[in-house]
């Protein structure tokens, strides 16, 4: 079994300005390593074809910081 080591961390929290079915239902902000700091939308209403329940999450970083990670 693969080891995994802890990169970053991020905490989301029930998204209070929901309007839509699109927006998310969770939003949050985290760090992780070599990234920095990211926007997090998560939404929990998705399912399979086979009808199993599944989260989707979004990591997001401002556009101003993204020269200094990726590459030119």
């Amino acid at each position: 079994m693969a080891r995994y080591t802890t990169v970053g961390k991020v905490n989301i929290f029930t998204n209070q300005n929901k309007t839509s079915d699109k927006h998310p239902t969770f939003t949050g902000k985290g760090e992780i390593e070599g990234i920095g700091e990211v926007q997090v939308s998560a939404w929990d209403d998705n399912k399979t074809k086979s009808g199993t329940p599944y989260i989707s999450l979004s990591f997001s970083k401002k556009e101003d910081e993204l020269a200094d990670i990726l590459p030119a």
